[in-house]
């Protein structure tokens, strides 16, 4: 079916993701389409398309940093490998940010959809919690190899939406979240994050 299409070629991506970071000209070039079309995979109806999804952006993202290149090209680097390598990394810049509304979305829906129907409550429980690791594993990477200023926007972004979201059944993956974004940077998003809450419980 076409499901199981899908999720065979995610896994098939999972495969090839750190080969394609070698192969500048051929794999990264296609690096930015690739990672767009795949953004759809993290989908609340479909854990398996989710697991897949983010086990690719884990594998890939543990060797491709989010770091805008603006210097020219070193004394013996190939300057056409250099501008591939440069277009490459400002078009990813903006699918960082999409793969964090993508994340949002998946969170604020995956508690309706878990627990849609009272007998599937431990399955649903079960594949949360899955879903839950794998969130963990591939954010964590992702804001590992965040640039600083990126990691600023980001860092921004869930703040936002921590604070402008209820998400009151939804506290485990907003932990599973934030408690990425403060493994990377644990004094920043601290600075961040407390004032906000201390704001609010004084109100």
């Amino acid at each position: 079916t076409e499901v199981h299409q899908t999720s065979s070629a995610l896994e098939a991506l999972v495969a090839v993701a750190r080969p394609m970071l070698r192969d500048l000209e051929q794999g990264a070039a296609n690096l930015p389409n690739v990672m767009t079309l795949t953004l759809s995979g993290i989908d609340t109806n479909d854990t398996s398309k989710t697991w897949s999804t983010l086990r690719f952006y884990t594998s890939l993202l543990s060797g491709l940093p989010l770091i805008p290149i603006t210097e020219a090209a070193p004394p013996g680097c190939d300057p056409v490998q250099h501008e591939v390598a440069r277009q490459v990394t400002d078009m990813l810049l903006d699918w960082s940010l999409r793969f964090l509304d993508q994340c949002f979305t998946f969170i604020i829906n995956q508690d309706s959809q878990s627990h849609t129907e009272a007998s599937k409550e431990n399955k649903a429980d079960s594949e949360s919690r899955t879903s839950e690791y794998f969130f963990q594993a591939a954010l964590e990477v992702f804001f590992m190899q965040l640039g600083g200023d990126l990691f600023t926007s980001a860092m921004n972004k869930v703040a936002n939406f921590c604070f402008t979201n209820l998400l009151v059944q939804q506290q485990r993956q907003l932990g599973v979240l934030v408690t990425a974004l403060t493994a990377v940077e644990p004094q920043r998003v601290a600075r961040k994050l407390l004032p906000l809450c201390f704001r609010i419980l004084l109100e």
